[in-house]
């Protein structure tokens, strides 16, 4: 009952992509960390700083335009969070078809049990 080199193979590259993929996590979640960090204390100057516009910019015009380019500034923001989401999305995909392969070898290998099985009896 010996298991075929292709299977043994296969099973060692899904192991090696699964440890690459848990290390990219690693890496991923200490990024976010401080991405989050980073974000919250820009929003926090920009809120100071907005709510200290009128004071400091007497133009209606200037102020218009600087309230616009805070705006857009939030908006990017909630860009890179959206992407953000969509790149760990991205990973919980990889995984399941990572998942997925490991579940069809397991599927070859006992129908290439079985069918030795068969052959002996």
């Amino acid at each position: 009952m010996f298991l075929p080199v292709r299977s043994n193979s296969n099973v060692l590259l899904a192991r090696n992509e699964i440890a690459r993929l848990e290390d990219d996590v690693a890496k991923n979640v200490t990024l976010k960390a401080t991405l989050a960090r980073r974000v919250e204390e820009i929003l926090a100057s920009a809120r100071t700083l907005v709510a200290d516009l009128p004071s400091i910019v007497l133009s209606a015009q200037l102020r218009l335009c600087l309230q616009l380019e805070h705006q857009v500034h939030v908006l990017e923001a909630e860009k890179l969070e959206l992407e953000e989401m969509c790149g760990l999305q991205e990973g919980a995909m990889r995984q399941r078809d990572l998942l997925q392969m490991r579940l069809e070898q397991q599927l070859e290998i006992r129908d290439g049990v079985r069918a030795e099985c068969a052959n002996l009896l």
